[in-house]
């Protein structure tokens, strides 16, 4: 059995709006979380869709009760961004929060997916799989992965 995989090339309205309430649920039970945009590679897989997600220092310190170096104050101060694969290995003491670490960002990336999946179909982006043996394309859920963290 053989298949080939289609992904659209382009994003419609509605879909950048899936994208972007799905991260405004995550707003809400990560505090921290501040909004998005389209990873550059956004379109490297063709299962997924890679997105980053921005955060408040301050309030991800305030809710982790995390000490970080000033490094990350003054790189922000001049205006410019801190980018990390998870939110906790900022902590001066990566040891203090190293258990909670992995949970969170694989809790934050399920928790995404879910709000994504759960909206209509029209707000969700597929790729579509085509079987040898049938002529109609089967759709597919892409996946929203968040690539980086950026703190600004």
């Amino acid at each position: 059995m053989s298949y080939t995989v289609t992904r659209p090339e382009e994003y419609t309205e509605k879909q950048l709006r899936g994208i972007d309430l799905s991260v405004r649920g995550l707003m809400k039970k990560f505090p921290y979380i501040t909004g998005w945009k389209l990873n550059k590679n956004h379109n490297e897989y063709k299962t997924m869709l890679k997105i980053e997600v921005y955060l408040n220092l301050e309030e991800l310190i305030d809710t982790y009760g995390l000490k970080v170096s000033d490094y990350y104050f003054e790189t922000i101060e001049s205006g410019n961004e801190v980018r990390v694969y998870s939110p906790l290995v900022i902590a001066n003491n990566f040891l203090e929060v190293r258990d909670l670490n992995l949970p969170l960002t694989n809790n934050i990336k399920d928790t995404l997916n879910k709000i994504y999946s759960n909206l209509p179909s029209d707000y969700k982006f597929n790729i579509f799989y085509k079987f040898d043996f049938d002529d109609n394309p089967t759709p597919s859920l892409v996946n929203l992965d968040i690539d980086e963290f950026v703190i600004k």
